[in-house]
């Protein structure tokens, strides 16, 4: 690899997507699509490889994918349990909105807690 390229790892930028679609949430900006996330991962890292970028979108794309299947996956459980009663994970206990809300789907962090801590 040329010393003019920054030599990150596809499962770590994969990671940097997820983290800037996650800013842009808790800063409640829409989060404007792919196509601005890889644009703004560019204006972060703009010496990241063409492949590397690449492999990383289909890996954070899969990711997505396997967090949305997995999702709809517990909702249908939920719903097919006929119990109606369970308490939003977006709100506490007394029904106020939960700032940490984000944090309790721990099945999307889980996703990438890996991607997080591999080497770039």
């Amino acid at each position: 690899m040329s010393g003019s390229k920054q030599r990150y790892h596809p499962r770590r930028v994969a990671y940097e997507l997820w983290c800037l679609q996650e800013e842009r949430r808790d800063a409640r900006v829409p989060v404007g699509g792919l196509g601005s996330l890889i644009l703004e991962l560019r204006r972060r890292h703009p010496r990241l490889e063409e492949s590397v970028v690449d492999q990383a979108v289909d890996i954070f794309l899969n990711q997505q994918i396997e967090e949305s299947r997995a999702q709809i996956i517990r909702h249908r459980e939920w719903i097919l349990s006929g119990n109606l009663s369970l308490p939003s994970a977006r709100s506490s206990a007394d029904g106020s909105p939960n700032p940490k809300a984000r944090l309790t789907n721990v099945t999307h962090l889980e996703h990438f807690h890996e991607l997080k801590n591999y080497p770039s």
